[in-house]
């Protein structure tokens, strides 16, 4: 007969830092599928109400169990019950998970439960049951309604599990690629990785296709790093940075910071107050409950915005200005205010200026009281 033309199959890891961290190398890939209807909410929402005294046996033996059953078929009858033991594993856990999740308005009046993850707050992600019954608890709380419920909640089949270490090991690819912004920055380990477990031979770095010029010409009057030597005087070199470059020079500012409670303070401070009271246009924030980030995102650009940001915004966003005055000012800024422990995190926030050819300006502003508490020094 004839030959079967044979396909490459090529695994593509993108933001290679990124994967070796421990929410995708130190973890696994768990797909599945999810039966959704009146009858599946049925059963799990009679678990949730039970919960206190329900068991395998006492849920085998209910109403709901019994009609799924019927729709499901006896030769299939092994998909609920796998489904009543992973919903009693979940029931103790209840209590410990109502701390993990949070319900956030995602506009026109519906509520999802979000997960903090990567520092950001994402709707996608799904803890089993333990997600269900925080949506059923929310339409008890008149939160959400049962109609909407109905579109979420449901019995879950765990396709299979995925270890990202041990992709290599499956031999079901038969070529590997990544790619990176931060090849030089990737630490011994990692690199020992991607050469002798991912078989990674050749390591290319690969110069811009925007422009032919180099960021350290973009970045040629970067002022570098300035210290600061307590609270209030790095309070103060920010406020004067910010003033310098969104009210002076129209260009647009982004400002990040260790934390959503340190960009707070500083918003709070009489610093903050003070730009808030002396901009033309007041500095935005962004943070994980924002609504609608892509409009924030596209507004940063524009000449003489001052927009708040934590550290986790520092990587994946692409700050793109279309204003031709804020390139001929001389570009987007970025001010980082904390010191990142890893180079690819620091590399990552000058990325976001600069963007595809275009001007840029990048300074750290560091207070020296951080400094000395992270590394356990001493003044004296």
């Amino acid at each position: 007969g004839p030959k079967k033309a044979f396909r490459f199959r090529i695994l593509l890891i993108d933001e290679v830092d990124v994967f070796f961290t421990k929410d995708f190398y130190g973890s696994t890939y768990n797909p599945a599928m999810k039966f959704k209807g009146p009858d599946e909410y049925a059963l799990v929402e009679y678990v949730w109400k039970n919960r206190e005294t329900c068991d395998y046996k006492s849920v085998c033996a209910s109403a709901p169990y019994a009609a799924l059953k019927r729709k499901f078929g006896p030769n299939n009858s092994w998909v609920l019950s796998h489904a009543v033991w992973q919903m009693m594993l979940a029931v103790p856990q209840i209590e410990e998970h109502k701390a993990e999740f949070q319900m956030i308005n995602v506009g026109r009046g519906g509520y999802k439960v979000a997960y903090r993850e990567h520092g950001k707050l994402t709707t996608t992600k799904w803890k089993g049951y333990l997600t269900d019954f925080a949506y059923i608890q929310h339409v008890e709380d008149r939160f959400l309604s049962k109609r909407a419920a109905l579109d979420i909640v449901g019995i879950t089949l765990t396709c299979g599990m995925f270890s990202y270490a041990h992709i290599p090991a499956c031999g079901f690819f038969t070529h590997v690629m990544g790619v990176t912004g931060t090849l030089s920055s990737l630490n011994y380990y990692e690199r020992r990785i991607v050469r002798e477990d991912y078989k990674v031979a050749r390591l290319t770095p690969t110069p811009t296709i925007y422009a032919s010029t180099s960021k350290e010409e973009v970045f040629a009057r970067k002022a570098g790093i300035a210290v600061s030597f307590t609270k209030a005087r790095h309070y103060q070199a920010i406020r004067e940075k910010i003033y310098q470059y969104a009210m002076k020079r129209k260009q647009p500012v982004l400002v990040f910071f260790d934390d959503n409670k340190t960009m707070h303070e500083f918003d709070d401070s009489n610093d903050g107050k003070t730009l808030r009271d002396t901009l033309t246009i007041k500095p935005s924030i962004m943070e994980e409950t924002t609504y609608d980030k892509d409009k924030v995102i596209e507004a940063s650009t524009l000449a003489g915005t001052v927009t708040y940001f934590n550290r986790v915004y520092g990587r994946g966003l692409d700050f793109r200005s279309r204003d031709r005055g804020v390139e001929e000012r001389g570009g987007v800024v970025v001010l980082q205010t904390f010191f990142s422990w890893k180079l690819t995190e620091e590399t990552q926030i000058i990325g976001r200026t600069a963007r595809q050819g275009k001007k840029g300006k990048y300074e750290m502003l560091l207070n020296a009281e951080d400094l000395v508490n992270a590394f356990k020094l001493s003044l004296k």
